[in-house]
C-alpha cells in the first residue's frame, strides 16, 4: 500500500475491515485486528504502530492486565508482543485452533482462557500447559463459574419444543449455584459478562419463535435483573455491568437496571468494547474504521476527518483524484501519490462524478444537469442542462474526458464537454416491448466515437441476470451490434469495456464448462463478430483497464489472474496481499485505487508482473515471407485476422516499416463519385446496384456528395430511401470493403506496438482525409496512447 484516502484518526489499511477492538487496561492504547494488528493512541487516534501478519493468518488478540503484553493468535502460533515497542517477546506453537480462540486473560495475568471446537481450555501463560478444560457450557475465568443450558425432553416427550434449563455451577468444586427451567421457551445462546457477575441469555418462546429477547441474571443467585426484546446476536457490557450495547440489529444502548433504551442506531453492526473507565465505547463505523463514542452523550469523540464515498475518479494525468462525500454535499480532491486531502468543493446534491478533458476539469451530475468544474478555480464553468428524468447518477464519459452521455427518457443523449452542445440524440424506444422495460447503462469508447448501452430485460419474473448489449456509432446513432449477455463473471453484468478502438468485451455462459463462463472479444467493424473466447471461473471480481491488452479476475479465494486478450492464456497468477480486482487503475496500470466494503480506499502498487504486460511486448524478428502471409490474413475472417494482428504486433518496429511500405489509401475521385450519384438518382437506371457498390467501396469520403444528392432527391420516393440507407452504412463503424477493413486492422496493430515509431506513423495517417475511417481510427489510437503514456506513470 502507498497511501490511504480519507481521515487518519483510528485509520487502518485493512482490506477486510477491522474485526476485533480491545482497550489496554490502562486505557492508553486501542488495539485493532484486521489483516494486520494496529495500535493507536487511544486519546489522539494516532497510529502508534502496526504488526504485519501473514495473509489470512489472524485470529484473535488479548491485552494483558498490566497493559504491557499483547497476545496475537494466529493459525499456527501465538505471539506475545511488547505493546510499547511492538517487539515479539516469544511465540508458542498453537494446538488445534488455539490461535483463533483466545478469549480472556485472568486478572493476575497468569492464565489465558480459550474456546476451541466447543471445548473451554485454560492454559498457563508461562508454560502454555493446559490447567483445565470443559467440553460444554460457558466458562467464566474471572469467577470460576460454568453455565450450561439443556432442553430436557424427559419432562414431556409429547411436546414439539422441550422446555429449557439453565444451570450455573462453581467449576472447581462442582457446587451448583442455581438452576431454572422454562417449559414455554428455548435458549438460543448465553454468555457471562467479562467480570462474570452477570449471565445474559437469549430466548425465544415456542409460540413466537421469531421473537427473541435477552434476560440478564445475577450470576451468583440467578435473580433476573432485566429483560428486553432484541435480535442482536451479542452484547457488549460496560465495566460494572451498568450498560449493555447491541452488536447488531437496532444497535441500541440499554441500561441494565431497568432495561431502558438510552440510544438507538449506534453506527453499524460489528465489534464493540467499552473502555476500562466506561466513559468510551469503541466501535467500527461504516468505513471500517475504529471510532470512539462518548457514553454520556453517545456522540463520536473527535473529528474523524472526511470520508470518501462512491467510485473514485482519477483526473487526467493521474496526479489528483476526486470522490464524493457520504452526504453528497462536497467533492473531495486528493493527492494521487500520497492520498492527502487537497481541497473540498461545495457541491450539494452531487449524484456522480467523472473525469474531465484535462487535469483541471471534473464533471459532476445532479438532478437536471451536469456541471463542468474547474477545480483550480473552484467554480462551475459550464452546465449541461438535462431533463428532470435523466439518469444523472449513471452518466458516462469517454476516457479522454471530451464526451459525456446519459440516458434521458427514451433516448441516450451525447454531449461535447468542451462546448456543452448536444452531439447526438440516440432513440432507444425501439427496444421497448409490451412485457419488458428498458433501463440502459451506457459507456463510451476512449475517444467518444462509440457508445454501448446495456439493457436489463425486466419483467414480472426474475430474469437471472439476462441483459442485452447494443453498440452504436455516436455520430450516426447507427446500431453496430446487439446481443444477449449474462452477468456471470464479477459484479458487472454483460459488458466490460472497449478494447482499443476496434473491439469490445461481453460475457456469456451458454455451453460453457461447469463452473465457468466466457469473456468474448468482439470486433466493431464486423458487427460484433467474436474474435477471441476466453474461459474463466464464475464469481469473484473482474477488472479491465480500458484499452489494455489484458483483464484481471480475482476468485472468491483471493487468487488474482491476469488474462491476455490476444492469446486468452493466463499470463500471471498469484495471491497478492493487498491487490483486489474491481478497483480503479491509474492510466498506465502501475498504481491502483483499492476499494472495498464500507467505502474505504487506499492507493497501491500493481504487481510488477501485471505492469509488465501493459508496458512491454516481446518483440521478435519476422521474415519478409511471414510479413506477407500475415498481411494477407488481415483480409480474412475476424478470428484469424485478430490472431494475425497479434503476430504482426510482435514484430515491433520492423512491422511498422513493413506497414509503411504496404500502406496505400486509395485516392478519392470526386468526379467519379458525382457520376455514380447521378446514376443512382436517375429514374429507372438499371445500373443503380453497381453504383451503390462502387460508392460503398469509396467509404465515408463520399458522404458529403451523397448528402447533397439526398437534398435534391424526392423524399420518400425514388432513390431517396436507397441514398439514406447508404449514408447510414457509410456513417457507421461497420466496414464492408475488405481493403478498408484491413487498413483499419493495421492501425490496431500499430496501437498494440505503441513505440515512438508506431506513433509517428499513426500521426501521418491521422492527417489523412477527415471523413476517412482510417483517419478517425488513427486519431483515436493516438489519443489512447497519449492517455497511457502521460497518465500517472
Amino acid at each position: 500500500m502507498i497511501a490511504r484516502i480519507g481521515g487518519t484518526r483510528f485509520a487502518s489499511d485493512s482490506t477486510s475491515g477491522l474485526q476485533i477492538l480491545r482497550f489496554s487496561p490502562d486505557q492508553k492504547w486501542l488495539v485493532g485486528l484486521g489483516d494486520d494488528v494496529y495500535i493507536w493512541d487511544a486519546e489522539s487516534g494516532r497510529l502508534a504502530g502496526k504488526l504485519a501478519l501473514p495473509a489470512n493468518a489472524a485470529g484473535t488478540i488479548l491485552v494483558s492486565p498490566d497493559s504491557k503484553t499483547l497476545a496475537v493468535g494466529l493459525k499456527d502460533k501465538i505471539l506475545f508482543v511488547d505493546l510499547a515497542t511492538r517487539k515479539t517477546l516469544r511465540e508458542v506453537a498453537a494446538e488445534g485452533n488455539d490461535g483463533g480462540s483466545l478469549f480472556a486473560w485472568s486478572a493476575d495475568g497468569k492464565q489465558i482462557q480459550l474456546l476451541r471446537k466447543g471445548y473451554w481450555h485454560v492454559r498457563d501463560v508461562e508454560t502454555w500447559r493446559e490447567v483445565r478444560s470443559e467440553h460444554s457450557g460457558w466458562y467464566s475465568l474471572a469467577t470460576d463459574a460454568l453455565a450450561t443450558a439443556t432442553q430436557d425432553r424427559r419432562v414431556d416427550r409429547r411436546k414439539p419444543e422441550p422446555p429449557a434449563k439453565l444451570e450455573v455451577i462453581r467449576f472447581t468444586s462442582g457446587k451448583s449455584l442455581w438452576e431454572k427451567t422454562w417449559p414455554d421457551r428455548a435458549v438460543d445462546r448465553y454468555f457471562f459478562s467479562p467480570d462474570g457477575k452477570l449471565l445474559y441469555a437469549a430466548f425465544h418462546s415456542h409460540e413466537a419463535p421469531d421473537v427473541q429477547w435477552w434476560s440478564l441474571f445475577d450470576a451468583p443467585t440467578g435473580a433476573e435483573v432485566c429483560r428486553f426484546k432484541s435480535s442482536s446476536w451479542n452484547l457488549a457490557f460496560s465495566p460494572g455491568d451498568t450498560t449493555v450495547v447491541e452488536w447488531d440489529g437496532d444497535c441500541r444502548a440499554i441500561r441494565v437496571a431497568d432495561g431502558k433504551v438510552l440510544v438507538t442506531g449506534l453506527l453499524t453492526s460489528g465489534w464493540r468494547c467499552f473502555s476500562p473507565d466506561g466513559k468510551l465505547l469503541a466501535s467500527v463505523d461504516g468505513s471500517g474504521r475504529a471510532v470512539l463514542i462518548d457514553t454520556a452523550t453517545w456522540h463520536v469523540v473527535g473529528d474523524p476527518g472526511p470520508e470518501p464515498e462512491g467510485e473514485p475518479v482519477i483526473l487526467s494525468g493521474g496526479r489528483r483524484m476526486a470522490t464524493r462525500t457520504s452526504r453528497s454535499a462536497e467533492i473531495l480532491i486528493w493527492d494521487g501519490q500520497t492520498g492527502r486531502l487537497l481541497d473540498s468543493l461545495p457541491a450539494s446534491g452531487t449524484e456522480a462524478i467523472r473525469r474531465g478533458p484535462d487535469a483541471h476539469a471534473l464533471l459532476a451530475s445532479r438532478r437536471g444537469g451536469i456541471d463542468v468544474w474547474d477545480i483550480d478555480q473552484r467554480k462551475v464553468i459550464r452546465r449541461i442542462p438535462l431533463s428532470e428524468t435523466a439518469a444523472t447518477d449513471q452518466f458516462c464519459v469517454s476516457e479522454d474526458g471530451g464526451t459525456a452521455a446519459v440516458g434521458d427518457g427514451e433516448a441516450i443523449r451525447v454531449f461535447s464537454v468542451a462546448s456543452g452542445k448536444e452531439m447526438s440524440h440516440i432513440d432507444i424506444k425501439p427496444y421497448e416491448t409490451t412485457n419488458h422495460g428498458v433501463t440502459p447503462d451506457t459507456r463510451l469508447s476512449a475517444d467518444g466515437t462509440l457508445i454501448t448501452a446495456r439493457y436489463k430485460l425486466s419483467s414480472d419474473k426474475d430474469d437471472n441476470g439476462l441483459f442485452f448489449i447494443a453498440v452504436r456509432d455516436v455520430e450516426s446513432g447507427q446500431e453496430l451490434y446487439r446481443g444477449a449477455s449474462h452477468g456471470i463473471i464479477g459484479g458487472e453484468q454483460g459488458f466490460y469495456g472497449f478494447v482499443r478502438g476496434g473491439y469490445f468485451l461481453t460475457t456469456g455462459g451458454e455451453n460453457a464448462p461447469k463452473g465457468t463462463g466466457f469473456v468474448l472479444v468482439r470486433e466493431v467493424a464486423t458487427a460484433g463478430a467474436v474474435v477471441q473466447t476466453i474461459t474463466c471461473p464464475i464469481g469473484g471480481y473482474f477488472d479491465y483497464p480500458p484499452d489494455f491488452p489484458f483483464f484481471l479476475t480475482q476468485s472468491m479465494q483471493g487468487v488474482l489472474r491476469c488474462w491476455s486478450l490476444d492469446s486468452g492464456r493466463v499470463l500471471y497468477e498469484g495471491k497478492p496481499r493487498e491487490f483486489h480486482v474491481g478497483t480503479t487503475l491509474f492510466p498506465g496500470g502501475r498504481r491502483f485505487i483499492l476499494a472495498w466494503s464500507g467505502e474505504r480506499f487506499v492507493i497501491g502498487e500493481t504487481p510488477k508482473e501485471v505492469v509488465d504486460l501493459a508496458t512491454h511486448l516481446n518483440f521478435r524478428n519476422l521474415a519478409e515471407k511471414e510479413f506477407s502471409g500475415l498481411w494477407g490474413r488481415l483480409l480474412g475472417e475476424p478470428k484469424d485476422a485478430y490472431e494475425a494482428a497479434a503476430e504482426l504486433a510482435s514484430g515491433g518496429d520492423s512491422t511498422v516499416e513493413f506497414l509503411k511500405r504496404r500502406w496505400k489509401l486509395p485516392a478519392f475521385d470526386e468526379s467519379a463519385a458525382r457520376r455514380l450519384v447521378e446514376t443512382l438518382i436517375a429514374d429507372g437506371d438499371t445500373k443503380r446496384d453497381g453504383a451503390i457498390a462502387a460508392l460503398e467501396r469509396m467509404g465515408p469520403r463520399a458522404l458529403s456528395i451523397l448528402r447533397d444528392a439526398l437534398s435534391r432527391a424526392s423524399k420518400g420516393s425514388g432513390p431517396a430511401p436507397e441514398i439514406e440507407s447508404l449514408i447510414a452504412r457509410l456513417s457507421g463503424s461497420a466496414i464492408s470493403d475488405a481493403d478498408e477493413l484491413r487498413r483499419v486492422r493495421a492501425i490496431d496493430v500499430l496501437e498494440r506496438i505503441g513505440t515512438k515509431e508506431a506513433a509517428d506513423f499513426l500521426s501521418v495517417v491521422a492527417k489523412g482525409p477527415s471523413l476517412a475511417r482510417e483517419t478517425r481510427y488513427a486519431v483515436g489510437s493516438l489519443r489512447r496512447l497519449a492517455l497511457r503514456r502521460d497518465g500517472g506513470n
